[in-house]
C-alpha cells in the first residue's frame, strides 16, 4: 500500500500507534490488537479525514497544474516511458515524491498516491458504517441524501413537467446506496427471484 514511501510510512504508523495507544500500551487479551481491527480502521472514514487533512501528497494533488494532471492521468491508465516525457512537470511530481522511475518507466511512488490520486479525480461514494435501526429510519435517512439540486435540474420530465418515476427511483438508488453499510446491497427492479409477474422497485438485503 505504501511501498516504503517514507512520509506515508510514517503517516499510517503514527496513526495507527495513535488510534490503537491503549491497546499498544496496555494489552490486554479481550482487547487485543489484531490486523482486522488496524485494517477496518485503514478503510474507514475517519482515517480518510486524518488523510485529508494532513497527507501532503492529497494537498498537492489539489493544485496539480494541467500538465501535471495529464501526465499523472496518463501514468494511471497506460505505461509511461520515462524518454516519453521530458517536461518540467516530471520533475516537479518526481521531486515531490508523487511519481518515480522504475524500469524506466513511470509509476506513482506508492499504491495508495494513486487511490488518493482516483479519488480526487472521480470521487467516491462515503457509506454509512451501522445499518439503519428500522425501516423508517432507512427512508427518512434516504430523502435526507437525496440531491434535491440533481432533481430540479433533471431533464427526466414528462410532458406534464413532472419528474418521471425512473428519475426519482435512480437518485433514491443512489441515495440509499450511501446510507447503507458495505455488506449491505439494494437491487433495483428486482421480482423475478420472488415469482413476481411485475417488478419490486427495490430489495434490500445483507446476503
Amino acid at each position: 500500500m505504501t511501498e516504503c514511501h517514507p512520509g506515508l510510512v510514517a503517516f499510517f504508523m503514527g496513526n495507527i500507534r495513535n488510534q490503537f495507544k491503549p491497546q499498544v500500551k496496555y494489552p490486554r487479551e479481550s482487547e487485543m490488537l489484531t490486523w482486522d481491527k488496524v485494517f477496518k480502521y485503514l478503510k474507514s472514514h475517519d482515517f480518510w479525514t486524518t488523510v485529508m487533512n494532513g497527507v501532503c501528497a492529497y494537498t498537492s494533488l489539489e493544485h496539480l497544474s494541467d500538465d501535471e494532471k495529464l501526465l499523472c492521468d496518463n501514468v494511471f491508465r497506460y505505461s509511461v516511458h520515462i524518454r516519453d516525457v521530458t517536461s518540467e512537470s516530471r520533475k516537479h511530481l518526481i521531486r515531490t515524491n508523487m511519481l518515480v522511475e522504475k524500469n524506466e518507466r513511470l509509476e506513482f511512488a506508492a499504491p495508495y498516491l494513486c487511490i488518493l490520486y482516483m479519488q480526487e479525480c472521480w470521487g467516491s461514494t462515503n457509506r454509512a458504517r451501522e445499518v439503519p435501526k428500522d425501516f423508517k429510519t432507512f427512508l427518512i435517512d434516504t430523502f435526507t441524501v437525496m440531491d434535491p439540486q440533481t432533481l430540479q435540474k433533471s431533464f427526466g420530465v414528462g410532458k406534464d413537467r413532472r419528474l418521471l418515476e425512473c428519475t426519482w427511483q435512480m437518485e433514491f438508488y443512489r441515495a440509499a446506496t450511501q446510507v447503507l453499510p458495505n455488506h449491505v446491497y439494494i437491487s433495483p427492479d428486482a421480482g423475478a427471484d420472488f415469482g413476481s409477474r411485475g417488478f419490486v422497485d427495490f430489495y434490500v438485503d445483507d446476503d
